[in-house]
């Protein structure tokens, strides 16, 4: 190695050992490439040195300064939406403070597609150690990833589909700057507003739950059938005639429990298309994550199991009955018929080890969303904590049913103020009606 090298390692390894932060880092780098570069100190007179008095060789050039490969940015996407580029630096203090996770999507130049943070190798290590879900085997020989000079759009599954929302109605889902809601408040009719609350307008005129976005089409339930719409309200299509319930759009698949066919699930693509049995099951409170689709198993008196999304590979997670789940960077958070605690927030590995208890609150509804924890407590309240059990708060002081999380704000029905649709910040702010 250089001396310029060493130099370079050693700033690295401080950084990384949080002896320095990204500004500190940054300036000690360029000030080591800059002084390797720079020109030999003048005599103290100033004067040039005599010419030579004889042939000499002539003195080598002075060195050129060195040329160290260009670090790309990475772009970051939060809730569907681009938020910018950054240096790996920055990336990597945003993980160490919990803002970003291992489901954060990234995508930078030479990579064929988006991806979640916790894939890349130079970021992969700053994540707490936990093995990740098992993946869909990948071809043997994949085709080499495209050089863009723009980030690729952002995947249907990520762009303003949220699984956990759907366990409890799918009332609310996100997409860039929309929210696409079941107004509570008006029979349940499908409206969309944009993100600072301008913009409202009804784009189906029945009853709708389960919503979920995916590119330019919205996909709801309405009276036991699934159907899409166009995001401006046009085309609506019935998908299919089955009875269905918890329907979660996850790529170009819909996933769902037949009522038909005592709760199991089913798939059919997002045009209505190729429909298939993944399981014998009586199932409830469908998840999916990582290639695996989670449920509870009701014939196992609701243990957790999980399968391909294929239907292949079928196991059960855990043999204790849980409730309600919701699911997190390889985690599973639940409450109710636990070991560890028969009412309070618990939380496993989603292969069902490392349990653990996070609080003792009695626990009805769990949702997890950008790195918190939300829950109804005691059966009214909803509450917030973080995924090691710290930071227990009280986010509202209503009687509260079916939370739903876009963006920054938790939506849920107000049991207080006659089933009413409300909304609030997660610091308690700006609690109002939904309109």
């Amino acid at each position: 190695m250089t001396e310029l090298e060493i130099i370079l390692k050693d700033i690295e390894n401080m950084f990384e050992s949080k002896m320095i932060d990204a500004e500190t880092y940054a300036h000690m780098r360029d000030d080591a490439v800059r002084n390797a570069g720079a020109a030999p100190e003048q005599s103290s007179s100033g004067s040039p040195p005599p010419p030579p008095s004889q042939k000499t060789k002539s003195a080598p050039p002075p060195p050129a300064e060195p040329v160290l490969p260009e670090i790309p940015k990475i772009h970051v996407s939060i809730d569907g939406r681009e938020i910018g580029s950054f240096e790996r630096e920055v990336i990597i203090e945003k993980i160490r403070a919990g803002e970003y996770t291992r489901d954060t999507m990234v995508w930078k130049d030479g990579m064929a597609d988006w991806e979640r943070a916790g894939t890349l190798p130079e970021l992969e290590k700053y994540f707490q150690a936990a093995p990740p879900p098992p993946q869909e085997k990948k071809p043997s020989s994949p085709p080499p990833p495209q050089t863009r000079s723009a980030p690729p759009p952002l995947p249907a599954s990520v762009s303003g589909t949220t699984a956990n929302n759907n366990i409890y109605n799918g009332l609310v889902a996100m997409q860039d700057d929309w929210i696409y809601y079941s107004n509570i408040n008006d029979n349940n009719k499908l409206y969309r507003i944009r993100k600072d609350w301008a913009g409202r307008k009804k784009i189906y005129d029945n009853n709708c739950s389960n919503v979920n976005i995916a590119g330019d089409w919205v996909y709801f339930l309405s009276f036991g059938h699934y159907y899409r719409i166009r995001t401006d309200g046009t085309n609506k299509q019935q998908l299919n005639d089955d009875m269905q319930f918890d329907s979660i759009v996850d790529g170009d698949w819909i996933y769902y429990r037949s009522t038909k066919d005592n709760y199991s699930i089913y798939r059919i693509r997002t045009d209505g298309s190729d429909k298939q049995k993944l399981c014998n099951d009586e199932c409830g409170n469908i998840n999916i994550a990582g290639g695996w689709v989670y449920y509870l198993n009701k014939n196992k008196t609701g243990c957790v199991y999980k399968m391909r999304t294929d239907g292949s590979e079928r196991r059960i997670v855990h043999d204790t009955p849980v409730n309600r789940f919701s699911l997190e960077n390889d985690w599973i958070y639940f409450g109710g018929k636990w070991k560890l605690n028969p009412f309070g927030l618990n939380r496993m590995r989603t292969d069902g080890s490392d349990q653990q208890n996070l609080c003792n609150e009695f626990v009805t509804e769990i949702n997890v969303s950008g790195g918190w924890i939300y829950f109804i407590g005691d059966g009214k309240y909803i509450y917030m904590i973080s995924p090691n059990g710290t930071g227990l708060q009280q986010v509202n002081n209503d009687k509260s049913r079916s939370i739903n999380i876009a963006g920054d704000w938790v939506f849920y029905i107000n049991e207080s103020d006659g089933n009413k649709f409300y909304k609030i910040r997660s610091d308690g702010a700006g609690r109002q009606c939904v309109e």
